[in-house]
């Protein structure tokens, strides 16, 4: 009785398949709502007419319908044609007895119908909707018992299609709360608020399916069933499966909370007032800087206020203007906080007009007391970062643009720098041309969404923004331009796809940066390092020997922190992946705590260490993230403590017969951590207290890399601390057994006896770089030969015999990704061992060295240790192979400066011979630069120009030649904008500033050859 008692209507329209009824005169006798708002027209125009009717092939539609009749099929297929875009597949199916009367109702819909297997059983309707819907649909009766499903039903909560409705029951499925934890009560559940007469919409559930123990997010629409009386005799609930939308609305929260933590990283908070209502929003930020509780709401009044005497006239009239013109503001004004402090801020506001009236104001707010005069420097690059990016004159004329406005308007076969945008663009409108010229006149233009049409007639959305750029003086010098296409979330509204390329524009611009920045700290550090490691090798003073232990420690240490930067970066980018290789962890754990002893004893606390026995000698693991787990923790275990003891605990906890699961504890008794920091102590650039940074120092990055080298290790790791007792870290891991004859512990490099034989050819373009690696190598007994670049190297291998090539990557004429490609063509050097030596600690070196054929790698700046074991391991069992040198001439930059000396003495530590070496070394590349950088600035060949630069820079530094470098970069600079009215009057200089600091070096030499 239930089942005929369904309210057909009612629960059609709670679909969203396309679906009506024929009769057997192919009348329509119904229609769901979907199908009406998708044909565009009222019910009572088309109940009753023949369903081809408003179809362009309506003649050809009748023709095949009465086809269908005459020739008694079941089942025909109907494309109905209304428009050139729009067509519809339909299936029209009937049931006919052995009397041949059509027997049953009709149904058409763009979803083909269950097939009817006899022709004696009438055709049923209700079978055919439910088993054609995408949504589940269940029908209970008055008890609350289950007595039909559909297949979509049984298909989207995991149960077999044959599977009986009568065991699908209460117990077979769990259901929860969207919040996937809180039991639904009875009185909640769908079917029981039905049967009491309430209609439910959109009630979101998490249903699991106990056996499968899968989960999935569903929202429910459900109505009573009544009988012709009216009376509630059983529930329909229509189920649609979500869990796609709900997880991408949990990705937009993720991302927006990712956001909201960016922005207080970045200590810069936001505010709106409305201006109806006259109501005051300050974020967390915006309060702290005002330095009032964080439940404070103010006034207009009172947040005006704030300003000093010389800035409340300049805001409030500011805001007046804005109220009135909707011109937006950004300006750079004094504060007095709660607490009596004055501070510098930068306020940024614009209104929100809606009909022609200011109905709101917004904007963000940020404390720039700290270092003006480099935020003023970077202002733009904050701001801009990270988007597309275009740099004009006051003419519109390109001076910069970023490879992402290259990108993203096709450009990157045109040459722009110099061009007018209007000639770029021809399609410009006078609107745009206005926007500039309010830019150039001093405002600050933006809009979230703008219409642009294009000149090949295509329609592009942009998200922009245009401000200006002041030079040295304070005058306007042009615009910035800063763009992103947002054609594609105008169209399809897919707000977490923004979201998500917002994010990977965002790691794209750090990755870059991280990596020039690597690089240009690296090249320094290198000769810094390098040069240490040998002072240190040589005979000194005690007081030198501890100045250089002292210069060693700061120049690793700072290491340290790069490397965790880089660290982070590389997990949280997802580009670290752990290797499996065969070591043994006791030796691994024992040098550990050897490295840490001196400091132990230093601050006269006791280190001890604790290993199991039992533990495997061979197991199988990625010694690098092992051996940084453990120097974080047992580093941090050190330095917090000051007395008492640090405990290196390491046990066997599981020994399987493949797999040994070990746990790991470092516990001390130092200062401890307060609870309250506990839950955050391992997210990135956290420490348990301000106090803790400024008296200890780091980045606040251990813990964090630390935690997530756990994760890929399938691992967490748990915390017990109590102020002033101490704290235990512990963790366990996991780790695949090894064959003992498989364990290759690194090369023992104490004993060099093994190198005195080698002969090592050195690819490397610097010379300073050259003569440290070179020393490193010699007192190890290596030959050493030289090659300037990647050409003289592969000329060398032709009339050579070398046993390894250590190979720098960035260099001229031939790069040493492109030296090795070539080397490698050659099968005579298959077995030659390469090691790149790069300044660049990125995600990606690695694939890429290896990628090229290269074996390994070492990063700038170069630990002799690390040298000492890569060329043990790849060289020492390996006999010979070919290889050979080039010449290329070394660059270099000067202008008109006082030399100073003092670093070199510095690091030479006051031996006159190298002393000598080094300023020889110079003055003869300095002589060659000079040659190069002219025929380069005669051509116009800047990017020659800035490789030169480049390749001496570290050089020039080394010897102060501050103004010389300078210089060197402005004539860059003026040849590639075009802007140089005189190049032989610039040429002339530099080459008067070269000669002078010539004469300077070769007075210099004599002067030390006469004394020694």
């Amino acid at each position: 009785m239930l089942q005929s008692a369904v309210d057909y209507k009612n629960l059609l329209d709670t679909l969203e398949a396309l679906i009506y009824g024929v009769n057997a005169q192919g009348h329509i006798t119904y229609a769901n709502k979907s199908f009406l708002s998708f044909i565009g027209i009222d019910e009572d125009k088309l109940i009753g007419k023949p369903f081809w009717k408003q179809a362009t092939n309506a003649h050809e539609i009748e023709k095949a319908f009465e086809l269908q009749l005459s020739q008694k099929k079941e089942k025909a297929v109907y494309w109905l044609k209304f428009n050139k875009k729009l067509a519809l597949k339909q299936t029209i199916s009937f049931s006919f007895s052995e009397k041949e009367n059509l027997q049953g109702s009709v149904v058409a819909s763009i979803i083909a119908p269950t097939k009817i297997d006899s022709k004696d059983q009438p055709f049923d309707l209700t079978n055919y909707i439910l088993n054609s819907m995408s949504e589940s649909v269940a029908v209970y009766n008055t008890e609350g018992q289950l007595i039909k499903v559909n297949s979509a039903g049984k298909k989207m909560f995991g149960f077999d299609l044959k599977t009986p409705v009568k065991e699908i029951t209460s117990s077979s499925i769990n259901i929860l709360h969207p919040d996937k934890e809180t039991p639904l009560s009875m009185e909640e559940h769908p079917k029981y608020r039905v049967l009491n007469g309430e209609y439910i919409d959109n009630y979101e559930l998490y249903v699991i399916n106990n056996i499968t123990k899968k989960g999935i997010f569903i929202s429910v629409n459900a109505r009573p069933v009544t009988d012709t009386d009216g009376t509630v005799i059983g529930a329909i609930i229509v189920g649609s499966n979500i869990t796609h939308r709900k997880n991408s609305e949990f990705e937009a929260r993720k991302q927006s909370d990712l956001l909201d933590q960016a922005q207080k990283m970045a200590q810069i908070g936001h505010w709106e007032v409305d201006l109806q209502t006259q109501e005051i929003f300050w974020s967390s930020q915006t309060r702290k800087i005002h330095e009032v509780d964080e439940d404070y709401v103010p006034t207009l009044e009172e947040a005006v206020n704030f300003y000093d005497s010389e800035s409340l006239p300049i805001i409030s009239k500011t805001i007046e203007e804005c109220v009135k013109t909707g011109d937006s503001w950004d300006l750079k004004l004094g504060i007095i906080s709660a607490k009596g402090n004055y501070k510098y801020i930068r306020t940024i506001g614009q209104p929100v007009i809606q009909n022609n009236t200011a109905i709101k104001l917004y904007g963000v707010f940020q404390d720039i007391s700290h270092d003006r005069k480099r935020e003023e420097q970077l202002i733009a690059f904050v701001d801009a970062a990270p988007a597309a990016i275009a740099m004009f004159d006051t003419d519109m004329k390109y001076i910069a643009a970023s490879d992402k406005w290259y990108k993203n308007y096709k450009l990157s076969d045109k040459k722009i720098i110099g061009l007018s945008h209007y000639e770029i663009f021809p399609e410009i409108g006078e609107e745009w041309k206005l926007t500039h010229q309010k830019a150039l006149a001093g405002e600050i233009c933006k809009a979230e969404e703008d219409r642009f049409e294009r000149h090949d007639g295509s329609i592009q959305w942009l998200k922009w923004e245009v401000r200006p750029w002041y030079d040295l003086s304070g005058k306007i010098g042009g615009i910035i331009m800063l763009t992103e296409d947002i054609t594609l979330e105008k169209l399809h509204k897919e707000e977490l796809k923004n979201a998500k390329e917002a994010a990977e524009l965002a790691a794209q611009a750090k990755e870059e940066f991280l990596s020039t920045m690597s690089h240009e700290i690296r090249t320094p550090m290198n000769a810094v390092i390098g040069m240490t490691h040998l002072l240190l090798q040589e005979e000194k003073l005690p007081h030198q020997e501890e100045n250089l232990k002292t210069l060693q420690f700061s120049a690793e240490n700072l290491l340290v922190l790069i490397n965790d930067i880089l660290d982070f970066n590389k997990i949280t980018a997802g580009k670290i992946t752990l290797e499996t290789v065969p070591f043994n962890l006791k030796e691994l754990a024992n040098n550990i705590r050897k490295s840490f002893q001196f400091k132990a004893q230093e601050k006269q606390i006791r280190l001890a260490f604790i290993y199991d026995n039992d533990i495997p000698e061979s197991l199988i693991g990625d010694t690098t993230r092992i051996n940084q787990i453990l120097v974080n923790l047992v580093g941090n275990a050190v330095k917090f403590t000051s007395e008492g003891t640090v405990r290196i605990t390491i046990q066997l906890l599981k020994d399987a017969q493949d797999e040994a699961t070990i746990s790991f504890s470092i516990k001390d008794t130092g200062i401890g951590i307060p609870e309250e920091y506990q839950a955050n102590i391992f997210e990135r650039f956290t420490q348990a207290e301000k106090e803790t940074t400024r008296k200890f120092g780091g980045t606040g990055l251990g813990l964090a890399i630390t935690k997530k080298l756990l994760e890929l290790h399938h691992s967490d790791i748990e915390l017990i601390s109590k102020v002033n007792q101490g704290s235990e870290f512990r963790f366990n891991i996991t780790f695949p057994k090894a064959k003992k004859d498989l364990v290759t512990n690194s090369p023992k490099t104490e004993n060099v006896k093994e190198l005195a034989n080698l002969k090592i050819l050195l690819v490397e373009d610097n010379v300073v770089n050259q003569l440290i690696a070179t020393k490193f190598l010699e007192n190890w007994q290596i030959t050493v030969e030289v090659a300037d670049d990647g050409q003289q190297a592969i000329e060398k291998l032709t009339t050579n015999t070398y046993n390894l090539v250590l190979m720098d990557l960035q260099m001229p004429v031939l790069d040493g990704y492109e030296a090795t490609q070539e080397i490698r063509k050659n099968s005579a050097y298959d077995q030659l061992p390469i090691i790149a030596l790069t300044a660049d600690a990125t995600t990606n070196i690695k694939e890429k060295v290896m990628k090229v054929g290269m074996n390994d790698f070492l990063t700038k700046p170069i630990n002799p240790e690390e040298l000492k074991s890569k060329i043990m391991l790849h060289a020492v069992e390996k006999a010979g192979a070919v290889a050979h040198p080039s010449k290329e001439s070394a660059k270099s930059e000067i202008t008109e400066d006082t030399i100073d000396f003092t670093l070199i003495y510095q690091m030479a530590q006051n031996d006159t011979t190298f002393v000598i070496t080094l300023i020889e070394s110079f003055n003869k590349e300095l002589k060659m630069f000079y040659d190069d950088f002219r025929n380069a600035a005669n051509e116009s060949n800047t990017n020659e120009m800035h490789r030169l630069i480049h390749k001496l820079k570290p050089s020039f530094e080394l010897f102060s030649l501050d103004k010389l470098l300078t210089k060197l970069r402005e004539t860059t600079k003026k040849v590639e904008e075009n802007e140089i009215s005189d190049l032989n009057s610039e040429i002339q200089e530099i080459e008067d500033s070269t000669q002078a600091t010539l004469t300077t070096l070769e007075v210099k030499i004599k002067e030390l050859k006469h004394s020694v």
